[in-house]
């Protein structure tokens, strides 16, 4: 492993406990019969070069709907839906000519279950257990430079996620891990309508976050996390390994009406490990320097 996991030491510093689950904490989950919605936009930008040295340049703008439900004070419920518009440039690094290919729609929805095993109250501390499940709704189809495609991941996918945190008078941190199970895919690629086979692959993902709560409308959240992705093959014979991910997190926070609406704005810097496809001979094409930047801003209000 390449990237060393380093926690932020300026947010572990803590004074006197307070129990407070406010909308722009990172504990929050919805109460009984509270219904909350969050929208969001998210901007990715991102240019690396290909296995030829040819540079691609992807642009992803993500449109993201969550509304969660609390049927008890700990069991809640989430349904997230995204459309997501993709644009990506294979530009010649010998011509400087470029084909687009674009890739929009609405991915496959998302539907999670969390249960709160611990509170600040009565236990001292935080943890959360969520269960996900992402069905496969609709085909997967990916562009070329004439046709476009969908977004849809071609699979089902299925995530188990936990948590652990505490909470103090300004500063609290939270640490979380999840493994998420990606079944066999299939994908129409829409140049020549052939089917490409994807096998499952396991992901993992952990990381810290912590939050300075200013006042009761101003906070700022700090996060770093790592992502590793597990290897899977194409028709059985492509081998497609690395893509794992550091991503370095800040989030601020201004709550307009204080426990009932909040406007959130984030930008991260996620460093990505070589992707390295390597075919039934032996041969190795890899991708590289794909670092990204993104931006996203989101709304969250409680019914």
């Amino acid at each position: 492993m390449r990237y060393l996991f380093l926690i932020p030491a300026a947010i572990l510093f803590a004074s006197t406990a307070n129990a407070n689950n406010s909308l722009d904490s990172i504990f929050f989950i919805p109460k009984s019969k509270e219904i909350v919605s969050e929208s969001s936009y998210n901007y990715s930008d991102a240019t690396y070069k290909d296995g030829v040295n040819d540079k691609q340049e992807l642009r992803i703008q993500t449109l993201k709907e969550r509304v969660s439900f609390g049927i008890t004070d700990k069991l809640y419920t989430n349904l997230e839906i995204s459309y997501i518009d993709s644009n990506q440039k294979d530009i010649s690094s010998t011509t400087g000519q470029f084909t687009e290919t674009v890739n929009n729609g609405v991915s496959n929805p998302e539907l999670s279950v969390g249960y709160r095993f611990a509170d600040n109250d009565n236990n001292g501390f935080f943890s959360d257990l969520e269960l996900s499940y992402a069905p496969n709704i609709t085909n997967s189809k990916t562009g070329d430079s004439s046709k476009g495609g969908n977004v849809a991941s071609g699979r089902s996918e299925y995530e188990v996620a936990g948590s652990y945190g505490m909470l103090f008078d300004k500063v609290s941190f939270k640490v979380d891990a999840s493994v998420r199970y990606l079944d066999d895919a299939k994908t129409e690629l829409m140049f020549d309508h052939a089917v490409e086979k994807i096998d499952s692959s396991i992901d993992a993902e952990f990381g810290i976050t912590g939050q300075y709560k200013f006042n009761q409308n101003l906070s700022l959240n700090a996060s770093l996390s790592q992502l590793l992705r597990g290897s899977y093959k194409i028709d059985k014979t492509n081998k497609i390994q690395g893509g794992d991910e550091v991503n370095l997190g800040t989030r601020l926070n201004y709550s307009i009406v204080p426990d009932k609406a909040l406007v959130s704005v984030a930008y991260n810097y996620i460093t990505v490990e070589d992707v390295h496809n390597t075919d039934s001979t032996g041969t190795v094409v890899t991708s590289s320097d794909r670092d990204r930047d993104e931006i996203e801003i989101s709304f969250r209000y409680k019914f």
